[in-house]
């Protein structure tokens, strides 16, 4: 008589020292990129960043238990430095300004309290220039979203009781 179901992965003898060693691969590979002079990322298919190495997380100036699972969004753009100087108007954190040797650069900008990032550059994706669609900034409070003057860095609304 068959058991009607296959047997459990998990109960194969074979199965643990398998995992052993693949597990101490992956740590001898994370230990090898965190010894690098180069700054290295890996992300998943949803663009979230699933590791970062020491040279990255110095150059970030983050923890990188705080930038693994941050979503970044990639926008094609024309003008690299133009749209650098928009987000920095725009009073978002400039995460990375990165240049190869290559051609390739990547800018990365964080807005206020969020747990999402753009980035845009040269060579970091094939779309054109303005091809994104379906984008949507959020704030918490419209009025001082509204009343923000980007030239200045700061709030248009004063306060009546002073």
């Amino acid at each position: 008589m068959t058991a009607p179901f296959p047997p459990n992965p998990k109960a194969t003898p074979k199965r643990k020292p398998v995992e052993e060693q693949l597990r101490k691969s992956e740590l001898r590979t994370y230990a090898l990129l965190d010894n690098s002079p180069n700054q290295i990322f890996l992300k998943d298919r949803e663009l979230r960043y699933l590791y970062v190495n020491l040279e990255f997380e110095r150059a970030l100036r983050f923890d990188r238990e705080h930038v693994r699972g941050k979503k970044v969004v990639v926008i094609p753009v024309l003008d690299v430095d133009r749209a650098k100087e928009f987000y920095g108007r725009l009073g978002w954190r400039l995460d990375a300004d990165f240049h190869f040797d290559n051609g390739f650069r990547v800018v990365q900008f964080t807005p206020p309290g969020s747990g999402c990032s753009v980035q845009f550059g040269t060579n970091i994706t094939s779309a054109e220039p303005g091809s994104a669609q379906g984008l949507y900034l959020v704030v918490s409070d419209i009025g001082a979203a509204r009343d923000y003057d980007v030239s200045t860095n700061r709030s248009r609304r004063f306060d009546l009781r002073q």
